[in-house]
């Protein structure tokens, strides 16, 4: 951290070396900073005191952002990645997240699987998972080399989600053995510093919200006078093909770093609705690229295995990411035996202590909202 990162959180303006529990966190810079942002908009931030600000903290130690970057900067409005699974509609984030695409082609993989019942059995059984696996490890082999800023990259959406090509990759699945694949089937031309809020209103409208700062307090640096935690996005970016990020993820040309761009991320703010419009789920996850299989195995287990949402939230999870070709699994979740089994067909099996935090709602038949916090973290529901 650098210094003023320091003092904003060691509570060393208090004239202690650390904050103990029961401190109080006084973020005085940071209330100013929001408050500029209530009165004034995008221009309380991208403007005036608090860019300039921003600016000479990060000039002086080396950085190179202009005030003409903050000025220029504008949010992208994007056309929803949008897939069908169990008759019901998924709206979910397009590129420059991966999360979306990726979501979508596991569930078509999941149809796949169900009709050549490998889902049968429930969740945990050693054909379920080994039908996940693969499609993870399916789709994010295509995460890798073709997912980008679809405004400089030709993110082929109408490809890598069309029935014919996911049939074709789906083939690649061979019962009796683990079979990762090597990489796309075509060419063409995240810890838990994540926030995530689900929200429906009383007539139903829907919002799923994800932010993040990427690592652990993003770059670790504040501007002097902002309170504002500068994050390490640029990590989201390939820095060259093959090469690993922060969460063992790797890209290529398509995610190369270019000015103005934006880095491919792994968040999956994503809305189930039913065929007649009427939104079911809402839901989302903090978690790097764990955030896209843990909404993937959420959302399955909703629709799929017919969970309660709540069950369907804290059920056991794998995740995995093609590369590198280790299976995550969280620990005292799947039966031993299951585990045995997936061994002795050749995966390469890891214990962690949780994979992504969720955090969904569920409008039921009757009209009432039903939030559920993952109990893997932190979060809570409320109600108005």
């Amino acid at each position: 951290m650098n210094p003023e990162a320091k003092l904003v959180f060691s509570c060393a303006r208090e004239n202690q070396e650390h904050c103990k529990v029961g401190d109080t966190l006084r973020q005085e810079d940071l209330a100013r900073v929001l408050e500029a942002i209530t009165k004034r908009g995008k221009r309380g931030f991208y403007e005036g005191v608090v860019a300039q600000k921003l600016v000479q903290g990060l000039r002086a130690s080396g950085g190179i952002m202009s005030l003409k970057d903050l000025a220029q900067y504008a949010p992208a409005e994007r056309i929803p990645v949008r897939g069908e699974f169990q008759n019901h509609e998924i709206i979910t984030m397009p590129p420059p997240s991966s999360g979306g695409a990726v979501l979508v082609q596991m569930l078509e993989y999941m149809k796949r699987a169900g009709e050549q019942k490998l889902l049968n059995k429930g969740f945990a059984s050693v054909d379920a998972l080994r039908a996940q696996i693969h499609a993870m490890s399916l789709a994010f082999a295509e995460r890798a080399e073709h997912m980008g800023d679809s405004d400089f990259w030709p993110v082929p959406l109408d490809i890598l989600l069309s029935a014919q090509y996911l049939d074709e990759r789906w083939k690649t699945f061979q019962p009796g053995k683990a079979n990762l694949p090597e990489g796309s089937g075509f060419q063409s031309p995240e810890k838990l510093q994540t926030t995530h809020f689900s929200v429906i209103d009383a007539e139903g409208n829907a919002v799923a919200v994800t932010v993040t700062v990427n690592g652990n307090f993003g770059s670790a640096f504040v501007p002097p006078g902002t309170g504002v935690v500068m994050n390490n996005q640029m990590d989201d970016f390939s820095t060259q093909p093959g090469v690993p990020n922060l969460f063992g993820l790797v890209g290529g040309e398509a995610n190369a770093i270019a000015p103005n761009k934006r880095p491919l991320s792994s968040m999956s703010p994503t809305i189930v609705r039913s065929k007649n419009g009427v939104v079911k789920v809402v839901l989302g996850a903090a978690g790097g690229p764990r955030i896209i299989t843990s909404v993937f195995q959420t959302v399955l287990n909703r629709l799929q295995f017919e969970m309660p949402l709540v069950d369907a939230v804290s059920a056991a999870r794998i995740h995995h990411q093609w590369k590198p070709q280790t299976v995550r699994f969280e620990r005292n979740g799947l039966p031993a035996e299951t585990l045995e089994q997936l061994k002795a067909l050749g995966y390469t099996l890891e214990a962690s202590n949780g994979l992504a935090v969720i955090h969904a709602l569920e409008r039921t038949s009757d009209g009432r909202v039903v939030g559920v916090p993952d109990p893997r973290g932190e979060g809570f529901a409320a109600a108005e």
